[in-house]
């Protein structure tokens, strides 16, 4: 039986989006986003973090500074996403394909926020009213609002602990229940994605639906895996390219264009067979 025969693709699927979509549009990481942080702001004690890949540890450290607010926290990355509104081809096709549910958004950029078929969902808001739409979860907030947007670790701890927020945290845990869920391009160096996604699993999420992630990298943190074992999250190595084909392959959906996702590997693949020959 294939990796595909064993998803509920009548249910469509979640998709947690990560590192890899983030780089395809270019969006920086939420690991880069502490690089260009931390250059800004020029700390001098960045080694001393407990964690230097968090953002909400760096944020933290700057806003407790003396010279830091989160105001100006939040203009700085503010800007850095100011002039990347940007579609995504792999969401844009997954969509198009009605293959998706839901999709759970862990950083901070605007990727087809603008679809006519998506509709946006932050902790922030009062109601949770899709009207049929995928949901978007974007589960920091956004950049619309420096009050709405979850940037330090103080932020998120209110997130989890504040009751007011309990909605938004049991939609996407009904989801998870709901749905088969495939995690795309997560970073392993992402220690704020871990503590997430530990947050929302680790609550009412006996019933869960199947969870894999897609990597072509291998996993050398220990505490990766464990975290996986943890919450029985299957491991697939592949490529997204190999993803995308075999998706196409098995559902046989015209949507899913590999020339259009992939121009430059399609490109070096015929160039070598032409060479072979």
């Amino acid at each position: 039986m294939s990796f595909f025969e064993k998803l509920d693709l009548e249910k469509k699927l979640n998709i947690c989006t990560g590192n890899f979509f983030e780089k395809s549009n270019g969006f920086p990481s939420r690991d880069g986003l502490v690089e260009i942080l931390s250059n800004q702001i020029n700390f001098k004690n960045i080694k001393s973090f407990n964690d230097r890949h968090s953002l909400f540890e760096v944020s933290q450290s700057f806003v407790d500074s003396v010279t830091g607010t989160k105001q100006s926290l939040y203009k700085k990355i503010q800007g850095i996403y100011e002039y990347k509104k940007s579609s995504n081809n792999y969401l844009d096709t997954l969509i198009e394909a009605d293959l998706v549910g839901a999709i759970i958004n862990t950083n901070y950029d605007y990727s087809i926020e603008e679809s006519t078929k998506v509709k946006k969902i932050t902790p922030y808001d009062k109601e949770i009213f899709t009207d049929g739409k995928i949901r978007l979860y974007k589960v920091l907030g956004d950049l619309n609002c420096y009050e709405n947007c979850a940037v330090t670790e103080q932020d998120f701890r209110r997130l989890k602990v504040l009751s007011f927020y309990n909605v938004f945290w049991e939609s996407i845990r009904y989801e998870l229940k709901h749905r088969s869920t495939i995690f795309l391009g997560v970073d392993f160096d992402d220690s704020d994605f871990f503590t997430i996604m530990d947050f929302i699993l680790s609550k009412n999420c006996e019933d869960i639906k199947p969870m894999y992630v897609i990597t072509s990298n291998s996993i050398l943190n220990p505490k990766v895996m464990e975290f996986f074992n943890k919450y029985n999250i299957k491991v697939l190595a592949s490529t997204e390219y190999e993803f995308f084909r075999e998706l196409k392959n098995y559902t046989g959906n015209q949507n899913i264009d590999l020339n259009k996702l992939f121009p430059e590997l399609l490109s070096e693949m015929m160039n070598e067979k032409k060479f072979q020959w």
